[in-house]
C-alpha cells in the first residue's frame, strides 16, 4: 500500500475526511528507530525529546512531476532529477496528527513489482552514497592528519624556544624573513623577543632593527 495517508477532522473527533497512497511502488524500506526529535506544539521553541522513529525511503523516479525544489536546488516539471535527490526519506513518526498533521503509515512495496528504471537508479545511487561517505571519511582523516602536524610544528617550536640573548650580544639570524642577518642585541621586551641592529649601531635609539625570537638567534 506504499504510504498511506490519512486525514482528519482538527475539531478532536478523529473523524476521517481522506485517504490516499502516497509513493506506490517506490517505497524501498522503512525504518525504525530512536532520535531526538521536537515535540513542540508550535515549533516556535525547541522540546526535544527520545522519540520512536519512523522514516520510510521512496523513489522520486527519473524526471520532475511537477517543479520541486531538493534541497536548494529547483528541478522544474519534467526535468531530470539528479542522481543524489532520486531517493529520499520521509518521516512518518506522526507526531502531530493530534493538530491536524495527517497520519502516515508506510509499507515497502517497491520490489513487489519489477521496475527496471528503480532498480538500475537504486544501484547506481548506493554507489553515490558509497562514495559520498569514502570523501566525507577523507575529509576527516586528512584534517586528522593536519591537525597531528600542526600540534607537531607547536612542539618542535618550544623545543627551538631558548632564553633570550643578553644585551651588547652579536648574533646571526638562522630562520624566518631576516634569515642570515647579523647585528647586535640592542634591547629585549619582556616576552623575550630580541631586537637587533647593525653592529655599528646597536645603540643608537634612532637607528632601525628588527624583532626576532630567541629560537631563530644565534650568538657570533
Amino acid at each position: 500500500m506504499a504510504i498511506k495517508e490519512t486525514r482528519f477532522k482538527t475539531d478532536g473527533n478523529s473523524e476521517v475526511i481522506s485517504e490516499k497512497n502516497l509513493y506506490v511502488g517506490r517505497v524501498i524500506s522503512v525504518a525504525h528507530f530512536r532520535a531526538l526529535r521536537n515535540h513542540s506544539d508550535t515549533l516556535d521553541y525547541t522540546d526535544f525529546c527520545e522519540t520512536n522513529v519512523t522514516e520510510a525511503l521512496v523513489y522520486n523516479g527519473r524526471r520532475a512531476n511537477g517543479d520541486v525544489w531538493y534541497a536548494c536546488k529547483l528541478v522544474k516539471s519534467g526535468e531530470e532529477i539528479p542522481l543524489e535527490y532520486r531517493f529520499s526519506k520521509i518521516d512518518c513518526t506522526n507526531l502531530f496528527v493530534w493538530r491536524g498533521s495527517p497520519k502516515y503509515e508506510p509499507e515497502a512495496d517497491a520490489f513487489l513489482i519489477p521496475n527496471q528504471e528503480l532498480l538500475d537508479d537504486y544501484a547506481a545511487w548506493l554507489k553515490f552514497k558509497d562514495e559520498e561517505v569514502l570523501a566525507h571519511d577523507k575529509e576527516i582523516e586528512a584534517q586528522f592528519a593536519a591537525d597531528r602536524e600542526n600540534a607537531r610544528k607547536r612542539q618542535a617550536s618550544k623545543k627551538r624556544v631558548k632564553k633570550a640573548p643578553k644585551i651588547g650580544t652579536k648574533v646571526c639570524v638562522t630562520e624566518g624573513p631576516h634569515k642570515g642577518r647579523t647585528g647586535t642585541v640592542a634591547w629585549v621586551s619582556p616576552r623575550g623577543i630580541s631586537l637587533v641592529k647593525n653592529d655599528a649601531q646597536w645603540k643608537d635609539r634612532q637607528a632601525d632593527g628588527v624583532w626576532v625570537g630567541p629560537a631563530w638567534l644565534k650568538t657570533r
